[in-house]
């Protein structure tokens, strides 16, 4: 999981670039169960289990980082969110929300698509948009 923009959930800069990853913040989660690190780089350079995706709610995965993750894992990663909001009564992911795909062609177990707030005004349901996104990320995760 990368943040390099407090305003986003798991976002990089360097997408479409690899960078030696810099850990910026590192913190052991339920009695050292989880191990939560914030790094700046390319997210898809990182060896891990799976990621996260900082997700629009329509899970449209075209630019930025998620549209990277699709080019680089195969249109199924797409796909896959598309089954997913047919599923859902509005076909969209409420903000706070999380749903995980498969990780197409790249190393990892899945791919985690979060729907984090979008900051404007009104800071505290902000954060509760962001703490929620962050808890069902982690509930997928696990």
């Amino acid at each position: 999981m990368i943040l390099s923009r407090p305003q986003l959930l798991f976002s990089t800069t360097a997408c479409a670039r690899t960078l030696q990853a810099k850990t910026l913040r590192k913190a052991s989660l339920m009695d050292g169960l989880i191990m939560l690190q914030i790094r700046q780089g390319d997210l898809l350079s990182e060896t891990t289990e799976g990621i996260v995706n900082p997700a629009n709610p329509r899970l449209e995965h075209e630019d930025g980082l998620a549209g990277h993750i699709v080019r680089q894992g195969g249109m199924v990663i797409q796909q896959e969110s598309d089954i997913a909001l047919s599923k859902q009564p509005v076909r969209q992911i409420n903000v706070g929300n999380a749903i995980a795909t498969g990780a197409g062609s790249l190393p990892y177990k899945k791919i985690i698509h979060a729907v984090g707030p979008v900051w404007e005004n009104d800071g505290e349901a902000k954060v509760a948009q962001l703490k929620s996104a962050i808890t069902n990320s982690l509930e997928l995760a696990g």
